[in-house]
């Protein structure tokens, strides 16, 4: 992970590329409104030697400041686009969360055609029709309301609303931690203002690379649900919501995949089969269960089959072989030769 700076007028940009040699098309990861880099930084580590990567603090946030909060969702997006051309980075997949898929948006609307893909994370659509008058009034506000709240409340609150896990929670604190109060309320505050003049401005913001929308099922940051409900029936670009997430869903997956296992699940645990697939694929549970902590029972008994087969087939290939004469080398270090010898397992 290498750091790597950004100078604009207002101050400097810094963010992180993955070492070089991975090649592919790149993935550019845009963490939410107070969020910085951490927010990524399990996917970070997971794709770093698949994939070039980079992941930025946002101008204001993190390692990015100080920075002047002057700026528009636009010109971050100019930002970005430059700090792509830098890096030779041509032709990204956009991963934004919350703020960072609004700045996607704004991204593909003044460069059209040069992202190569969209994953929106809890995010919702810049279009200026799926909001009110009274929401964006709202939101050119929400300095103020911030100001009213105590730290300790407001940073208690930040962590619960943007997780539904302790390491989620735990990671958010952690982030809101770098800032004073007033400086995280005139960071939040400047964000909703620069995100209610992009939907004012009520430009077309069309997605024009594939896409894919991402949302917590128990995400309670505004209207979030009820907008990546709307932006996909509208749109046809695919929802896939994540079960027990919250508005930081990244942060939430990781801990439903340590229970996606043969030992965490009850129905694999006097499965004889279990130690052969370890709870088999995620995706198949998923796609028939809804989960991927889910069983996909069809798939198991096809899989059960498949070894009880290749068992038997190995089984009678060294029968084979003894019949000849020929020694059958004992594998995985066992005592037994019950097979190269026809017999039943002790």
């Amino acid at each position: 992970m290498l750091e790597r700076s950004y100078q604009t007028r207002q101050g400097t940009i810094r963010y992180w590329v993955s070492a070089p040699g991975p090649r592919g098309t790149a993935l550019v990861f845009l963490p939410g409104l107070t969020a910085d880099h951490r927010l990524f930084q399990m996917q970070f580590s997971f794709f770093a030697s698949r994939r070039p990567l980079l992941v930025w603090d946002a101008p204001g946030h993190g390692a990015s400041r100080p920075f002047a909060l002057d700026f528009s969702l636009m010109e971050q997006a100019e930002w970005l686009h430059g700090i792509l051309v830098r890096e030779r980075m041509g032709g990204p997949v956009l991963i934004g969360q919350s703020m960072g898929g609004y700045l996607a948006q704004c991204f593909m609307e003044r460069f059209p055609g040069q992202a190569r893909g969209f994953i929106s994370i809890d995010s919702a659509p810049l279009q200026r029709r799926y909001v009110t008058a009274a929401e964006l009034w709202a939101l050119r506000r929400c300095e103020l309301l911030y100001r009213c709240y105590p730290w300790s409340i407001l940073r208690k609150a930040g962590a619960r609303g943007c997780a539904e896990t302790a390491q989620g929670q735990t990671l958010m604190k952690e982030m809101m931690d770098c800032y004073s109060k007033r400086e995280f309320s005139a960071l939040a505050g400047h964000g909703f203002r620069a995100l209610a003049e992009a939907m004012a401005a009520d430009l077309p913001y069309k997605v024009d690379c594939p896409a894919l929308l991402l949302c917590g099922e128990r995400d309670r940051a505004g209207l979030t649900r009820r907008y990546n409900r709307r932006w996909s029936e509208e749109t046809g670009i695919p929802l896939v919501w994540l079960q027990s997430a919250g508005h930081n869903s990244n942060t939430a997956v990781r801990d439903e995949f340590k229970h996606c296992n043969a030992y965490a699940r009850k129905e694999c645990k006097d499965c004889w089969a279990k130690l052969y697939c370890s709870g088999g694929c995620a995706a198949n549970s998923y796609h028939a269960t809804g989960s991927i902590t889910g069983v996909y029972e069809y798939g198991c008994e096809l899989f059960k089959k498949r070894m009880e087969c290749a068992i038997m087939i190995k089984v009678a290939e060294n029968q084979e072989l003894a019949a000849q004469g020929i020694e059958v080398p004992i594998e995985l270090g066992s005592t037994c030769n019950a097979c190269a010898d026809g017999e039943a397992c002790e």
